[in-house]
């Protein structure tokens, strides 16, 4: 009787698991053919509105200081050396006419001597023929002759003696010259690089005797890249330069003076000069430098209208990452030249284009993304 109603009892309650069960299956299946829905979050990024300037293209060269004028100081006479001023030495520093060496003289001396005498022997030649044209002349009028006789007048002996006056007058400049010639002077304010004579030594005429640079005619030779000569101005005359030793904080200031109209046969370079003066002078923005120095140079170049500046940075292969209406875009850019970390954009950016600052992961052409911070300074 037990195992009857126990038997009954248990066949309802599996019935109704086995309805749950059915149940719970067939509802798993019908969610099963629901697609499910996907929230994607933007990412967030920040920008920096790009706008047009003018921008002015600086250039920045090395070179040396040179001499603008470079003399070989030569003796104009032959003469023992019997004086050599103290400053004629490497380094020294001469201002202009200051005597320099003193010939031995007394060779030109004599010379000068003998010269003012045939001067006063001719001038004494001419007076007398002059004298005796004037007593030819009394004579004619004497006689009453009306024949004019150049012999009888003595005009050929006249015309001679003129001659003498006039030769002895030139010879009597040239020894002159000579005896001012044996005492040498600096013909600028010069700088000493070498000397080539002592005292008691004879130097001949035409002898070299020491090397000068004009202080006044400074110059460095500034090579430009021939990529970057059509940034420079087309008259470069005046432009004012920043000179500076690679190891020092002092500037100097220098004018450019001309274009080198030759192309540098090593390099393939194309060349300006700058012009410095006042390195000697004391006070002088430039007394820190000297001849010889490697220094560089920074001068403006020509004015670029409506370009862009674009930190090196974030331009890669040409390309720069921008956002447009909320999305990423890639712009192909065109570069026209770098300088001091910038990149000089003239084409390629659109106006409604931002840069972005930090790209997100995994970035791509289109992806939405939230501007969360904008800056709306332009990159100068």
């Amino acid at each position: 009787m037990n195992m009857k109603f126990t038997k009954v009892a248990v066949l309802p309650t599996s019935i109704l698991l086995f309805l749950i069960v059915s149940f719970v299956l067939m509802s798993s299946l019908s969610n099963a053919d629901e697609k499910p829905t996907l929230h994607v979050k933007n990412s967030h990024i920040s920008t920096t509105t790009i706008e047009k300037v003018d921008h002015t293209v600086m250039f920045k060269a090395y070179g040396e200081i040179q001499p603008g004028e470079v003399t070989q100081l030569s003796t104009r006479v032959s003469g023992n050396v019997e004086y050599w001023s103290p400053k004629l030495v490497t380094g020294g520093v001469l201002n202009e006419g200051e005597v320099l060496y003193q010939l031995e003289d007394s060779q030109y001396q004599a010379d000068y001597k003998s010269a003012e005498a045939d001067l006063l022997n001719a001038k004494a030649a001419l007076e007398e023929e002059l004298g005796k044209g004037k007593v030819a002349e009394i004579e004619l009028e004497r006689i009453n002759s009306d024949e004019q006789n150049s012999l009888f007048l003595r005009k050929p002996q006249i015309k001679s003696a003129y001659a003498a006056v006039r030769s002895a007058e030139a010879k009597m400049i040239s020894v002159q010259k000579n005896l001012e010639y044996t005492v040498g002077r600096a013909p600028f304010d010069a700088l000493v690089i070498d000397k080539k004579i002592g005292r008691g030594q004879f130097v001949a005429q035409g002898a070299n005797i020491a090397t000068l640079y004009n202080v006044d005619s400074a110059e460095i030779d500034i090579p430009i890249a021939r990529f970057d000569r059509q940034f420079l101005r087309d008259n470069v005359q005046g432009v004012q330069a920043h000179v500076s030793l690679l190891d020092s904080p002092l500037v100097g200031v220098a004018a450019l003076s001309r274009k080198v109209n030759l192309v540098d046969s090593t390099t393939r370079s194309y060349r300006v000069v700058a012009k410095v003066e006042g390195m000697l002078e004391k006070g002088s923005s430039n007394a820190f430098l000297q001849f010889g120095d490697f220094v560089q140079v920074e001068f403006a170049g020509k004015t670029l209208a409506g370009v862009y500046k674009i930190p090196e940075e974030f331009i890669d292969k040409g390309s720069l990452w921008v956002v447009n209406n909320g999305h990423l875009q890639l712009r192909k850019v065109n570069v026209l030249r770098n300088e001091n970390g910038f990149a000089i954009v003239t084409s390629g950016i659109e106006a409604s284009d931002a840069m972005v600052n930090t790209l997100p992961d995994y970035p791509y052409v289109g992806m939405p993304v939230d501007v969360v911070l904008s800056d709306s300074l332009a990159v100068r």
